[in-house]
């Protein structure tokens, strides 16, 4: 099962993410305040997925980022966060393997997944799908040669 970590100093937006998770009946969430605590969880543990503040009072959440390894199994990401006149926009780029545009419905209910093994697989793109809803917002799917891109737009 994928286990989750939230690393978010504010204790209401932490316990926010850890509810919304929890609705859609995930489990193995676990949270960090500060850095050396989301330090002490990745050395002691392996997570699928992090939630990271990376404005953290007094700290920097990229500071994190040194510590999560990237090979030639996982892809390069490039994520850019932009302050539109109406809203927010968030860029995602990666040099993965791609998705499939006549699957990418499937891909965003809860579960849906490309992998062989469904195990641990298939809620990112559901999470993200509420998260846009929630806010008003749009997503595009961009073109590329390799990976995925993609813009989400919130208001």
């Amino acid at each position: 099962m994928n286990k989750i970590l939230i690393v978010e100093d504010d204790k209401d937006i932490r316990e926010l993410i850890h509810l919304s998770l929890s609705s859609q009946n995930i489990s193995n969430i676990y949270s960090a305040r500060n850095l050396p605590e989301a330090k002490s969880l990745l050395l002691s543990d392996n997570f699928q997925i992090l939630l990271l503040d990376l404005n953290l009072e007094n700290e920097n959440g990229y500071q994190l980022l040194k510590y999560i390894d990237h090979n030639e199994i996982n892809p390069d990401i490039h994520i850019e966060l932009n302050d539109v006149h109406d809203g927010i926009s968030l860029s995602y780029e990666d040099n993965g393997v791609g998705i499939d545009r006549n699957e990418l419905d499937y891909l965003m209910t809860s579960g849906g997944t490309t992998k062989e093994r469904d195990e641990h697989h298939g809620i990112g793109f559901s999470v993200i799908q509420d998260a846009i809803i929630f806010h008003s917002g749009n997503l595009t799917i961009l073109p590329t040669n390799q990976g995925v891109k993609f813009l989400i737009t919130l208001r």
